[in-house]
């Protein structure tokens, strides 16, 4: 829930109308997770992955939304520095999600 949390918060400050998707996807993404950490009952961890990683890959179509996300700043450095951020999220995401180059296909 933290990355996407912080996620939401990079996507958010550097907005653009093609990320709004994304934005709705990642705070229900977050509602999910809550209820299924606040479940009582021993849900599925296999099915629960599942789930997320479909929501998670639905962000990234073949053109726009988070496929062709990046932080513009004028100063390179800054725009380096919330890029690197950016991208070091999304890769732990996608390794908390088991995002392989077959996982992440959309079918």
């Amino acid at each position: 829930m933290k990355l996407l949390e912080e996620m939401y918060k990079i996507i958010a400050t550097n907005s653009y109308n093609d990320v709004n998707y994304a934005k709705q996807n990642i705070v229900g993404m977050i509602k999910y997770l809550e209820v299924e950490s606040s479940d009582d009952k021993n849900g599925d961890y296999e099915e629960l992955i599942t789930a997320m990683r479909k929501k998670y890959r639905s962000m990234f179509p073949p053109r726009d939304g988070l496929t062709d996300f990046h932080i513009w700043r004028g100063e390179p450095e800054e725009r380096r520095k919330g890029n690197y951020e950016y991208k070091r999220i999304k890769m732990q995401i996608e390794e908390i999600f088991e995002m392989n180059e077959e996982n992440f296909k959309i079918k």
